[in-house]
């Protein structure tokens, strides 16, 4: 029996199981992207060109539809796997890949790493599947909901708590929650936990805030969406960052322990400069797209690491319920972090024109 046909075969019967599973338990879990990205990449190894259609199925299937539309644009993936699967366009990967890191930080710090992920998952097909089996178990989705309600309250996993499963080297808080997977293997039980709860963190935490953002290009926008990415990774980083790469020397040689020790090392720097951003939007209204933009650039990985050095120093001062009693309240994330920089220490605090800047924003687009 040869290898596709196994994996078909192993494809098929844990399908059956997880659909059994998600039906009887009223859960909304799809698997559609992980088998749509098997399908193109099948069809590209043979040196064939997959037909519009097989493009449009895979961009539409759940998951993929959602990155398409909101950050990489139709071509991106496509371009990307074309250049990794098909012999033939596979001596442009570097041609490709240089021209996306052109077009933006996130393309240069992490299509290296989507690319190699998606090549791991071809040659993992067996353990995707059976990772997607273990993540939707009932014992593993309690310990989720556990993990998460450490920082949120009422952390509950049900018909309206949706996952999308796909094949990407990262995941997304989005509702529905999509869960990348490409080698899983190469992380413990624990890390793929952690990182469900992370994003159901984020699901249920985005549901529930009472902040309203104003609209892309529209004044203040890009400033609301650096404080509220803060506020929502910065807690999230405490569920699995915190607890598996920060302090933890089993985890210590992995990439993302050596990344997240590399990136909390120039953090105080970071804050300070944010400050004084923050500082000089609250007098400058005249200049206020372009530092608008400057803090945009500051803030690195949507808010991971400047989010994960507050909540860690709030969390070394007053403890994980005072984060939880935090999770819905972006503005006073802020302010509580200043206290707790004060009191340790050995953190950056915020000017008082920072924080009347703050209290202006929360004025006008957050709601208790």
């Amino acid at each position: 029996m040869n290898y596709y046909l196994r994996f078909l075969i192993t494809l098929f019967f844990t399908l059956i199981s997880f659909v059994s599973f998600a039906q009887k338990c009223g859960l909304n879990f799809k698997t559609d992207g992980i088998v749509e990205f098997y399908r193109v990449v099948d069809i590209l190894k043979s040196d064939k060109s997959p037909s519009e259609d097989d493009w449009n199925r895979f961009n539409n299937s759940p998951g993929y539809d959602v990155l398409t539309k909101l950050e990489f644009g139709k071509n991106y993936l496509r371009d990307i796997i074309t250049v990794a699967f098909k012999p033939s366009e596979q001596k442009s990967e570097s041609e490709v890949k240089n021209r996306y890191k052109k077009q933006g930080n996130y393309y240069r710090l992490f299509i290296d790493e989507t690319v190699n992920g998606l090549k791991s998952a071809d040659s993992c097909r067996e353990s995707v599947m059976k990772f997607v089996k273990m993540i939707t178990d009932s014992k593993t989705l309690d310990k989720v909901k556990e993990e998460t309600g450490k920082y949120i309250d009422d952390a509950v996993i049900d018909s309206l708590f949706a996952v999308n499963f796909i094949v990407f080297s990262d995941s997304r808080g989005y509702d529905p929650i999509i869960i990348g997977i490409t080698d899983p293997d190469k992380s413990t039980e624990e890390e793929h936990i952690l990182l469900v709860a992370h994003e159901l963190f984020h699901n249920l935490r985005n549901k529930r805030v009472k902040l309203q953002l104003p609209e892309r290009g529209e004044p203040d926008s890009r400033i609301m969406n650096t404080i509220n990415s803060i506020h929502n990774e910065g807690i999230a980083d405490m569920i699995n960052v915190h607890k598996l790469y920060a302090d933890n020397p089993e985890l210590i040689n992995k990439i993302e322990s050596q990344r997240v020790i590399k990136e909390q090392k120039y953090q105080k720097s970071v804050i300070s400069a944010f400050d004084i951003i923050l500082s000089e939007l609250s007098v400058n209204k005249e200049s206020a797209d372009e530092l608008e933009g400057m803090a945009s650039s500051l803030i690195t990985r949507s808010g991971h690491p400047a989010g994960y050095f507050m909540a860690k120093t709030i969390n070394k001062v007053y403890g994980e319920k005072e984060l939880k009693r935090l999770a819905l309240k972006p503005f006073e994330f802020f302010y509580v972090y200043n206290n707790a920089a004060k009191k340790s220490g050995s953190a950056p605090g915020f000017s008082n024109e920072t924080l009347s800047y703050l209290k202006r924003l929360e004025a006008k687009y957050f709601r208790e």
